[in-house]
């Protein structure tokens, strides 16, 4: 995900050569057209009939932006997305297994994603935790 700030006049113009409009990281990560389809088929709400409780749609004048974003990602080693949970405060919705927010987000993409016996997982040390009995 990237913010905003890097926008181009065009969404096109991160694949160019040209040193002023294209952007490294993101010809590395995805071929265009492959980011052309993702874009073409991901919608997380409808903009034209915003929530008032939706977090990720209100913007306060003259406060500025705050930086950053909290996804949780469920992907493969090859980074190919299965599913993703955007966190948008208190009132996300999230899988509740009476264990905590780390290991319940983590116990909910795992089953969403139907693993395999023998499956690995990894994950970085937000989801970590210890087991109290």
């Amino acid at each position: 995900m990237m913010s905003g700030y890097l926008s181009p006049a065009k969404r096109r113009m991160f694949w160019e050569k040209k040193e002023d409009t294209g952007n490294t990281l993101v010809k590395k990560a995805m071929f265009r057209n492959t980011f052309d389809d993702r874009m073409r088929y991901t919608h997380f709400a409808n903009n034209l009939k915003p929530k008032d409780d939706d977090c990720f749609w209100k913007l306060i004048k003259g406060k500025p932006p705050s930086f950053g974003y909290k996804v949780w990602v469920l992907a493969t080693s090859k980074g190919e997305l299965i599913r993703c949970e955007p966190y948008g405060g208190a009132k996300t919705k999230l899988f509740d297994y009476g264990i905590g927010q780390g290991p319940n987000v983590v116990y909910g993409l795992v089953e969403y994603a139907k693993l395999v016996a023998g499956s690995k997982i990894a994950c970085d040390n937000l989801f970590s935790w210890t087991r109290k009995e």
